[in-house]
């Protein structure tokens, strides 16, 4: 039981710091300058790290690539509507808005990224969980598993840092 919460927390960690590396790539470019995209300080954005976990264990045994799709992007789509009001009723902010994208939610969701979420969760279905058993996070060496998440979450403990930036309305 225990291997198996550290093993999530891993595959948590990486997908929050590939997510960092997307938004705070895509933002940059839309901005023409570099932009932190991380919700705290340092390499990671853990609406990512959710919607990772869901398709890591919940969307594996799903049958069929439409009905893997539809069940990637409906679920990170509510992990991200939640998510966003979760934050604007804590911190009086909103981390990013889609009120002018194509048939958004409140602004807090919109067909371009549920499609992108869809998308991701079939890449993460079908191009990672194919992997060896020898090459799961399970199977990493101890000393690889530490420094990947000291590498992600090591930099959240740093003082006076405060919380990351918003942009690009992405």
């Amino acid at each position: 039981m225990l291997r198996e919460l550290a093993d999530a927390f891993i595959v948590f960690s990486l997908f929050s710091f590939l997510g960092w590396i997307f938004e705070s790539v895509f933002c940059s470019i839309s901005e023409r300058r570099f932009i932190n995209r991380g919700f705290l300080n340092g390499p990671a954005c853990p609406i990512y790290g959710a919607g990772g976990l869901i398709a890591w264990y919940a969307l594996a045994p799903i049958e069929g690539d439409l009905a893997l799709f539809a069940a990637g992007a409906v679920g990170c789509s509510i992990v991200e509507y939640v998510t966003s009001w979760a934050m604007e009723k804590a911190y009086h902010a909103r981390w990013w808005d889609y009120s002018d994208r194509f048939l958004n939610l409140n602004g807090r969701v919109c067909v371009p990224a549920t499609l992108l979420f869809g998308t991701f969760s079939y890449l993460i279905v079908h191009m990672l969980l194919w992997v060896p058993p020898d090459r799961t996070p399970g199977s990493l060496p101890q000393r690889v598993k530490v420094s990947g998440t000291v590498g992600v979450w090591g930099q959240e403990h740093r003082p006076g840092l405060g919380l990351g930036r918003r942009c690009c309305g992405w």
